[in-house]
């Protein structure tokens, strides 16, 4: 017998739905944990938790468990669960902040929601145990303006960082990485279990180049073999995880060495703006303006965008144009074209609405805000970073060309900058 389950419409059998509402009801998740490992070294510097339902049970395998969750519409409900039944284990078993608690978390939910007794065990552990949040690349890659928004929730607990999880699958995700400044970039297995091909090489490039740029440590996952762990070595990586190692099971504290698991220049600590500073005015703090009409410029800012074309999907897009006035049928169709091919792509303007064209994420700017005065492209992409930013000077007469101050820079930290600034502006659409 299978039974209706509400909006979603999807057919759950009862059992299974028996069985998930004990496990949700019941708080019935167990956690088991694998160790992160220092490459170098060998030792144990870190956890993983893995969720588990009720040992024998049809949901006991994270597979079946979230494939319920997901079809009854109840991922929400089963992630806060997931995340307590961690960190009570970890405090349990005195873990302590000397080595990592790598945790996963739903993005779409919204911390504010979470339960009441998800809090208290959060209040518990944050004087007691060093917490990486993984996020999954696939949350990246669909929905990356709401993922700034809850990284920078996240970054403002005590002891916490970000682990950007299953990179590589997704040839969009790896020009996004510098959107969330993860601490831990994790490699997917089909790194190490599969060939290398000319897509994954270019991810391990992007990877590469981004832990170079940030100081970001990079963990490969499913290290079963020497062989596979040479790969890592090879491919950069610091720290592992895998049968080789170790399976997952009972959270052993004594086991574990205090390590470096996290970037050494931590996000925002070298020359992040305040909120309101625009593009323009960063920028000009590091580049001379200079000053352009305006057909010259529209020609180079129309060259970012074909070069985000160039790059293709892995490429990052996001521009203001002042007023929607400026976002004229011809831009919108030009830039729902560039949408379907690249990463994300982002347009803000004065009464510009969420969606101004297919496929484009879009926000409106307040008449008050000094954006509203700014024309910026930023183009974004693990192998050409590019931002054009300026801001348009009073004319001397009438019939005066339109001119403006302007600043193009190459810089990656400079862009990444950018465009995260311009990201936060791009509001979250949770629960969608």
């Amino acid at each position: 017998m299978a039974v209706k389950t509400g909006a979603l419409d999807n057919d759950v059998s009862a059992s299974d739905l028996e069985a998930f509402e004990s496990v949700v009801g019941g708080r019935k998740v167990r956690s088991l944990y694998q160790p992160v490992v220092d490459l170098d070294s060998r030792e144990i510097v870190g956890w993983e938790a893995l969720a588990r339902g009720p040992e024998g049970s049809p949901l006991e395998y994270p597979d079946r468990l979230f494939d319920v969750a997901n079809r009854l519409g109840r991922l929400s409900e089963l992630d806060f669960v997931c995340q307590a039944a961690a960190i009570e284990g970890a405090l349990a078993a005195g873990l302590d902040d000397s080595s990592d608690l790598f945790i996963n978390i739903e993005p779409r939910n919204d911390p504010a929601d979470a339960p009441e007794y998800l809090r208290e065990i959060y209040a518990a552990a944050w004087q007691r145990l060093k917490i990486t949040v993984e996020i999954t690349e696939r949350e990246l890659t669909s929905r990356p303006a709401d993922l700034v928004s809850v990284v920078d929730q996240l970054r403002g607990e005590p002891n916490w960082g970000i682990a950007l999880d299953d990179v590589g699958v997704d040839p969009r995700s790896v020009g996004l990485i510098p959107l969330v400044e993860p601490d831990v970039i994790k490699l997917d297995m089909s790194f190490m279990h599969e060939p290398m091909t000319r897509q994954r090489a270019r991810a391990a490039h992007a990877v590469l180049a981004e832990a170079e740029r940030t100081g970001a440590r990079v963990l490969a996952e499913g290290i079963e073999t020497e062989e596979h762990l040479q790969d890592a070595l090879a491919l950069g990586a610091h720290l592992g995880q895998g049968w080789l190692f170790a399976r997952p099971g009972e959270l052993k504290p004594e086991l574990a060495v205090s390590g470096n698991t996290r970037r050494s220049n931590l996000p925002g600590s070298a020359g992040r703006p305040a909120a309101e500073t625009t593009p323009y005015e960063f920028l000009s703090r590091h580049r001379a303006p200079r000053r352009g009409t305006k057909p010259m410029l529209l020609q180079m800012s129309r060259a970012l965008e074909d070069e985000a074309l160039a790059q293709g999907e892995e490429a990052v897009l996001i521009s203001t144009f002042q007023d929607v006035s400026f976002f004229t049928s011809k831009t919108a169709r030009r830039y729902s074209q560039i949408a379907e091919k690249v990463a994300f792509t982002g347009a803000l303007a004065d009464g510009l609405g969420a969606e101004p064209a297919h496929g484009v994420r879009g926000a409106g700017l307040d008449s008050a805000m000094k954006l509203r005065s700014e024309w910026d492209v930023v183009m974004l992409a693990p192998h050409f970073a590019a931002c054009f930013a300026s801001r348009e000077i009073e004319p001397e007469s009438e019939s005066d060309i339109r001119r403006f101050d302007h600043v193009i820079t190459y810089d990656r930290h400079l862009v990444s900058v950018v465009a995260n600034q311009l990201m936060r502006q791009i509001a979250p659409v949770r629960g969608a």
